[in-house]
């Protein structure tokens, strides 16, 4: 949170400038603004990569175009994607 209003609307102040107003203006519970949702988005990459992992390497060995893919990139962009659309549309 202190990173993200740093870089927004800290009209160059420091960062423990920042800190300091989040937590003198909003105690500390302003620290954890906004939290949850990243909490959710990686719930939801850690489900997506486990999911697309374990589907690459059940079919890993067979003949086809989807097994010569890298399956170690594959699924965290999946997670990825699947994690920034699920959340925008919530």
């Amino acid at each position: 949170m202190i990173q993200t209003r740093w870089i927004v609307e800290s009209h160059g102040h420091s960062v423990s400038e920042v800190f300091s107003w989040t937590v003198t203006n909003e105690e500390w519970q302003g620290l954890f603004r906004g939290n949850a949702i990243d909490v959710l988005k990686t719930i939801e990459q850690l489900f997506a990569f486990d999911q697309v992992k374990g589907y690459l390497i059940s079919i890993e060995g067979r003949a086809g175009p989807l097994p010569s893919l890298p399956v170690s990139r594959i699924p965290g962009l999946c997670a990825e994607l699947f994690s920034t659309l699920y959340t925008y549309l919530l």
